[in-house]
């Protein structure tokens, strides 16, 4: 086996196994496309290798550890991203074009639910529509083509609360029009911590989770 062809598969095989987190709570968008995440770059124990905070992202950081493109022509659908808007920390539409556009050949992306731009106002249960809604508005801003090829959040993958049972159904139809065709599930996170650091920005987060029962009905309405 020669070098090249070691290299290729070597790379392959880590780009498919990077994305499989994401899938767990999504989908699989084009068959043909690899799966790979954007990952920041990793602490080696050194003093200012840490991410600072509240400011993200920060490109001093991010500009110290730069990796070797190996096979730029390699579709990539990224599984697993967030879009967010909070004092210090905020991470839109330009910010994921400078992910998407740093040489790698994403070609689609993933958005998975973080508790972002909650309804302010109507009932609590229908309140995560909101994200959707306005992840959908990226979606719509990429689709035009004025942002380059990659299409942003491609899919989309919100919240509904199980605990709901059958009332559940409600919010899913809800999140279903507001994806505009770009809805492919809900995730239903359980971790929780008491750290503020931790916990900042998850509305949807609360202690107890995993002691309450989810409802059977609201996993049996959300099964494809």
């Amino acid at each position: 086996m020669t070098e090249k062809i070691f290299r290729r598969r070597s790379v392959s095989r880590r780009t498919l196994l990077s994305g499989t987190a994401g899938l767990l709570g999504g989908a699989t968008l084009s068959s043909g496309a690899a799966l790979a995440q954007n990952t920041a770059p990793t602490s080696t124990g050194a003093a200012g290798n840490s991410p600072p905070s509240p400011r993200y992202p920060d490109p001093a950081w991010l500009a110290l550890r730069q990796e070797q493109i190996i096979e730029p022509e390699l579709e990539i659908a990224d599984p697993h991203h967030h879009l967010w808007d909070r004092p210090g920390h905020r991470f839109l539409i330009d910010q994921l074009l400078a992910d998407t556009s740093s040489g790698h050949n994403v070609t689609e992306t993933v958005f998975i639910e973080c508790g972002s731009m909650y309804r302010a106002n109507g009932p609590v249960e229908m309140k995560p529509v909101g994200e959707t809604e306005f992840v959908n508005g990226t979606a719509a801003m990429s689709a035009s083509g004025q942002y380059g090829r990659t299409r942003l959040c491609r899919g989309i993958v919100g919240h509904a609360d199980l605990r709901l049972g059958d009332a559940v159904v409600r919010v899913l139809e809800a999140q279903i029009a507001a994806g505009d065709g770009r809805f492919r599930g809900i995730r239903h996170s359980v971790t929780w911590d008491a750290s503020d650091v931790l916990s900042r920005g998850a509305p949807i987060r609360r202690k107890g989770r995993c002691t309450t029962p989810l409802g059977a009905p609201g996993l049996r309405v959300s099964r494809p």
